[in-house]
Formats: structure tokens, sequence, C-alpha cells
């Protein structure tokens, strides 16, 4: 025999009363979850400063869509910029990484948006090396609001070391790589 539903739950009403019961208890879970955490795991968890480049740029009107929202594409553009200035401070502009008869082929890119960036807005480029092998490399990302406090996006870049004139994977130059290492995490 089939059960009847109780009568709460009858018509419209009920089922937008039990929908939103069930939103809360959804929502609390999440909360306390999040508190739990805060709590317990981040005063544990302190990771080792990571040395990192910081450039700056501002969200042109030509970066932006017809809600003023920065398009997606521009946030890889804006990772190249930091990786550019990462390689200036390291001590090897790019161009002196090429005179050097080498480049860095991209072979990957990464970005999780979390918050858009509208026009006129600054963005903080923080690039650190994420890894640094013999024959490739690997930069992440962390783009900033003006303030430095929220995380707009954070990426990475994979990159693999190729031979200019003969366009083979290469191992990357000694002089680079110890300067790239000083900026590993």
């Amino acid at each position: 025999m089939a059960e009847k539903p109780a009568p709460e739950l009858e018509g419209g009403e009920g089922r937008a009363a039990e929908e939103e019961r069930k939103s809360e208890l959804v929502e609390s879970l999440f909360t306390s979850h999040d508190s739990l955490y805060r709590a317990i795991a981040l005063p544990c968890y302190s990771p080792a400063p990571v040395r990192h480049t910081e450039s700056r740029v501002r969200v042109r009107y030509k970066e932006t869509d017809q809600m003023g929202i920065a398009h997606h594409s521009n946030y890889i553009v804006w990772f190249e910029i930091g990786r550019t200035d990462l390689c200036r401070a390291a001590g090897f502009p790019y161009t002196e990484i090429e005179a050097r008869g080498r480049i860095l082929v991209v072979t990957e890119v990464t970005c999780r948006y979390r918050v858009p960036y509208r026009y006129d807005d600054e963005v903080v480029i923080r690039t650190s090396v994420a890894e640094a092998a013999s024959r490739r490399m690997k930069f992440a990302y962390e783009l900033r609001d003006a303030g430095g406090e929220n995380v707009h996006a954070t990426g990475t870049s994979s990159h693999v070391w190729v031979d200019v004139a003969t366009r083979r994977p290469i191992v990357g130059d000694d002089d680079v790589m110890r300067a790239f290492a000083e900026w590993s995490a």
C-alpha cells in the first residue's frame, strides 16, 4: 500500500517549504564545514613563502565585453606579462635567453577564474617558478586586485626548452636554470 504524503507537503506551498528546508540544511553544512576547516586546518598549515615577481596592468576598454567584464583570453596575456617580468627579474630577459639559442615553447596553460575583472580595474600579477626541470619549466600565476587581497584567478603554464635553430627539445641553459631555481617554490 502506497504511503500518503504528509499534509504539510501536499501542494505547491509544501514543496516550496521542503525545498527551503533542504537549502538551509545544505547551507548550514557548508558553513559548519568551512568553520571547522578554518578552525582546525588553517592554523596548522603555513606554507613556506614563495618568491615571486609582481607586475601591474589595468584592464583596458578593448579587453572587456559588453558587460564591462574582462574577456577570459586576457588572463593568458597577463600570465605572459608576469612570466616575461620574472625572466627579467631573474637576470635573463627573454631576448637574452633567445640569444643563448633557446626558447621556451608553451605546452599547456591552465586558468581557474574566480572573480571577474572589470574595465579599469588594476590587475596584480604574481608569478613564480613552480617547477624547473632540465628540459621543462612550469610557472605559477595569481591574479589579484590592486590591494593584493582578493584572488581573481590562478593558473600555470608549462613549457619545454627548444633549440632556436633545430626546433628540437633540449636541456635548459645552466646559467638560466640556476637563476630560475632562485624563484622556485
